[in-house]
């Protein structure tokens, strides 16, 4: 009966820990990659790229070949354009900790400050391809500066999601009228750290199961 009980417990633990271990991981050197001109909801544009029209795949000229560059507009004037994704977030609930690494370059005489943006949506929100982006402002709970820089730059963030979403999403924005402005090797992993509990369940099954077969041995 002891050790029904302790294999019990333990199974539980292993339940529990499997239950709470749901992640999610984008990562993408944009290889192969293309960028598609779609809104975002809780039911569509998810698992892809969207942009306006102005952000396009370059197959050279980045830190691993290809890379995502936001290309300037055909008369000459200043754009600031949105790139964005979006995946389900179901299971991944508030004070979920994350960890976003990406290259940028954002180069130019008159290249304004860029920003990066991670944020969720619920039921009837949406992120819209033209600016000014509605639901940006409300809906993001992260975001920080990417400087201006003629090179390359790797930039590295992490964090907590502050609510329980139905979809997370991660968005680049930059600008300016000329000059290199472009994302590259994107890495973001969003994944729950099991509950101290959960941990005890685990380690008390299998200490308890360590305990009972030293004394079924020594007996």
């Amino acid at each position: 009966m002891k050790k029904q009980c302790l294999l019990a417990t333990l199974c539980l633990g292993l339940v529990l820990m499997a239950s709470s271990a749901m992640a999610y991981s984008l990562s993408t050197n944009f290889d192969g990659i293309t960028t598609n001109q779609s809104d975002l909801t809780t039911t569509s544009g998810l698992n892809q790229w969207n942009d306006l029209v102005r952000w396009q795949i370059q197959p050279t000229g980045g830190n691993s070949d290809s890379w995502a560059q936001q290309t300037p507009r055909d008369d000459g004037g200043h754009e600031t354009s949105l790139l964005f994704y979006g995946f389900d977030a179901t299971g991944l609930g508030v004070g979920t900790p994350f960890s976003l690494e990406f290259d940028f370059i954002n180069d130019g005489p008159d290249t304004t400050i860029g920003k990066v943006y991670l944020g969720g949506l619920d039921t009837g929100e949406s992120i819209s391809r033209f600016a000014p982006w509605g639901n940006l402002d409300t809906t993001k709970f992260f975001e920080a500066d990417l400087a201006t820089t003629s090179v390359w730059t790797h930039a590295s963030y992490t964090g907590t999601v502050s609510d329980d979403f139905d979809v997370l999403y991660v968005a680049f924005r930059l600008g300016g009228t000329s000059g290199l402005r472009g994302i590259d090797n994107v890495s973001l992993d969003v994944a729950p750290v099991p509950e101290p509990s959960t941990f005890l369940l685990l380690g008390a099954g299998i200490a308890g199961l360590a305990l009972w077969r030293r004394k079924k041995i020594q007996a």
